[in-house]
């Protein structure tokens, strides 16, 4: 996972990814406003299974 400031800044690192770790699944969260905990917290809650009582 990666968090980048901008869509060029996340196209970069993609492409440089892409080089150092071929085969690897890349998750880029765009984050405009440099919050390095909100989006990424964001994404793990959605990742998570949902329960019976969240349904």
């Amino acid at each position: 996972m990666h968090v980048a400031e901008s869509i060029g800044e996340a196209q970069q690192f993609r492409l440089q990814w892409a080089e150092w770790m071929p085969g690897i699944e890349l998750v880029i969260i765009e984050s405009p406003y440099r919050s390095l905990i909100g989006p990424p917290l964001a994404y793990l809650d959605g990742l998570k299974p949902r329960t019976r009582a969240t349904r």
